[in-house]
């Protein structure tokens, strides 16, 4: 019975190191989650976005220059983008706005700051969005582009020279 028990405390060790380090990718298939937090996403080379609002952009706040979003602060993370779902979040979620910044954020940056990306669905089955755990800045210096986009007459946003 004690060699069963040493077994069982054994194995429940080495499934809380593979959560904690980096073979959490083989847990998450041994568990088929896809909630494995990513280092660097190859597709979109390390590079993510954050739309804000021109006013919860600050510029001079070296450690963390954007104001979080109430949905940021309600979720417990910060809603990130890759480029090929910024057109749609702007369509979706700022209707209301005629002007916002989209950020290029360096994810490594990020990372070294503290911060865990993880790639999740917005819905039990839907599409997978990249949210920014751990530190809850965005310093300046990883903002690599400010990006203007404006809303034209018929409700098409484009990028501001």
């Amino acid at each position: 019975m004690n060699r069963q028990f040493e077994f069982f405390v054994k194995l429940i060790s080495f499934i809380m190191m593979l959560a904690i380090f980096p073979g959490c990718k083989l847990l998450a298939k041994l568990f088929k989650s896809n909630k494995c937090e990513k280092k660097i996403d190859r597709k979109n080379s390390g590079v993510l976005y954050k739309i804000v609002p021109i006013v919860d952009f600050d510029e001079k706040n070296i450690e963390n220059c954007i104001k979080r979003s109430p949905l940021d602060l309600n979720s417990g993370f910060i809603h990130l983008a890759y480029k090929n779902q910024v057109a749609h979040i702007l369509q979706k979620f700022f209707k209301n706005v005629q002007r916002v910044l989209v950020l290029e954020i360096d994810l490594k940056m990020l990372q070294n700051n503290g911060s865990v990306l993880r790639v999740e669905p917005n819905k039990p089955g839907g599409e997978k969005f990249p949210h920014l755990y751990g530190t809850q800045k965005i310093p300046r210096a990883a903002v690599k582009k400010v990006i203007t986009q404006q809303k034209d007459a018929s409700g098409i946003w484009k990028e501001l020279q």
